[in-house]
């Protein structure tokens, strides 16, 4: 199943809080947040973090993506932020990721990051077509499949991933955005499905 809400009530539903921080710092699980250092990423990074997570916060923005995580450790000293600096229109960008936060307990995957450019679909170059493909489709899909992966091992986990409302509306002028969104929706429902009995849970966040 997918819902309609906003990142924040969905993040209730996927997973309650871990727990309260104790003057010891108890372990904590890890978040991957991709797209994190601005907007709706970096708002569900932060969240997460108040509901008791690490954040493994992935983007292409260095400075920001240092900002974030500074922000992250200042707040709390019992709560550890790595940044990722990684460009997922590139190839094998995904698994990198996934590699490198291989060695934490991953209980959150939040796919994310994605973009969109106003413009009719035939005056594109095919290198900027090729981008979106790869960032708003191919690289979500990709670390679906290898975290959940080790989310489906484990028995536990979430998968939340961001859509939009034009994944409903086919829309002139931002065509491949709306059927990558479109896309993300459909892929969400699915493993919704297919994870369930397995422990992992799945949900589709829809702004607009």
């Amino acid at each position: 199943m997918t819902l309609s809400a906003s990142p924040t009530m969905l993040l209730s539903l996927l997973l309650p809080v871990v727990g309260a921080l104790s003057p010891g710092c108890e372990p904590r699980p890890w978040a991957v947040v991709t797209g994190a250092s601005s907007g709706i990423g970096r708002a569900i990074a932060l969240e997460a973090v108040s509901r008791g997570f690490n954040v493994a916060a992935v983007a292409r923005r260095k400075d920001q993506l240092q900002t974030l995580v500074n922000e992250i450790k200042a707040a709390n000293s019992c709560v550890d932020a790595l940044p990722f600096v990684s460009d997922l229109t590139q190839p094998g960008a995904a698994a990198k990721v996934h590699a490198a936060t291989k060695h934490l307990t991953v209980d959150l995957l939040v796919a994310n990051a994605g973009f969109a450019w106003v413009g009719d679909f035939v005056d594109q170059p095919m290198e900027k077509i090729a981008s979106m493909l790869a960032v708003n489709m191919a690289a979500p899909a990709e670390l679906c499949r290898l975290y959940g992966a080790d989310m489906a091992a484990a028995g536990r986990g979430a998968l939340l991933l961001t859509s939009s409302l034009t994944a409903f509306a086919p829309l002139p002028g931002s065509a491949l955005y709306g059927a990558s969104r479109a896309f993300i929706h459909s892929l969400a429902g699915g493993l919704a499905e297919e994870l369930a009995p397995r422990g992992v849970k799945v949900r589709c966040v829809l702004p607009g």
